[in-house]
């Protein structure tokens, strides 16, 4: 067990050094070194070296959440009873299940939300398309156990980008009451060339499958919110965390690692205000 432990801890801490090297190799000497040193009121590196132990901790945390995810019972939570506030669609990123949802599993139904679903799919053996087609059925399941309630859609990482999806897909602008994505890489990164399957290579900074998702558009009236992070270590360069569609409501949110966002409490607490002004 001792022998475990000591293996996850080191996984956790060299897979969060090498993103951070990554990181630094790519933002150093550019403007966003520059405005991180901004932010940070010249203690970037500080900032660098202790995102290594935030990032080790969420990865950990990750992991030992990871069993969770398969059992099938956790991917529906609903309290009988009416209330008026739409039901929750959560979709986690790349090589992540459901169990990453812990903390917004928590905070939905304190904030009033009493319908709240994950999808959950593989990270091997599919594509993109084959994963949004999931998305669907999720979405038309929900709409038939909720009558008249259209769903909000949370997606994190490559989550968000099939929500994004999803959403701005023609014909489906009455199917989605909002669109919230946590640290989506709206442009790809260029850490996707290092990926394993199909899946994550799909990813690539301004590759197919971006320049596809970038000719759609959201239709007028759409609310779409996409939160970001200065110090997300997996979408590389930082800029491909903007997304360029003035329909879409861009908030930075504090330096948290990429799979840190999950478990942030003040980014779990901006979406939730989010939801609730969506919801009114």
């Amino acid at each position: 067990m001792m022998d475990i432990v000591i293996l996850l801890l080191f996984t956790a801490f060299g897979f969060s050094v090498l993103t951070h090297a990554f990181f630094w190799y790519e933002s150093n000497g550019g403007p966003h070194r520059e405005y991180l040193d901004r932010l940070s009121r010249g203690h970037a590196v500080w900032w660098t070296c202790r995102g290594m132990l935030w990032g080790a901790g969420s990865i950990l945390l990750v992991a030992l959440l990871f069993p969770l995810g398969f059992v099938r019972a956790l991917r529906r939570f609903e309290i009988s009873g009416e209330d008026s506030l739409p039901p929750v669609i959560l979709v986690h990123g790349l090589y992540h299940n459901a169990s990453g949802w812990a903390l917004y599993r928590w905070c939905l139904p304190r904030s009033g939300f009493s319908r709240i679903y994950a999808l959950s799919y593989p990270s091997f053996g599919a594509t993109f398309w084959d994963h949004l087609a999931c998305l669907d059925d999720l979405v038309r399941e929900v709409a038939a156990r909720s009558p008249g309630r259209t769903p909000v859609l949370i997606g994190h990482s490559l989550g968000g980008l099939l929500c994004r999806a999803f959403a701005d897909a023609p014909g489906n602008a009455g199917r989605v009451r909002a669109v919230v994505t946590l640290g989506a890489p709206h442009r790809g990164s260029k850490l996707a060339a290092l990926s394993f399957g199909g899946l994550g290579q799909s990813l690539r900074f301004e590759g197919p499958l971006v320049k596809e998702l970038e000719r759609r558009r959201s239709p007028p009236g759409s609310r779409r919110l996409a939160l970001y992070s200065p110090m997300d270590t997996m979408v590389l360069p930082c800029d491909a965390l903007r997304i360029d569609d003035p329909a879409w409501e861009q908030l930075e949110v504090k330096p948290v690692g990429h799979a840190g966002m999950l478990f942030h409490p003040p980014t779990a607490r901006k979406v939730m205000e989010y939801l609730r002004e969506v919801a009114r």
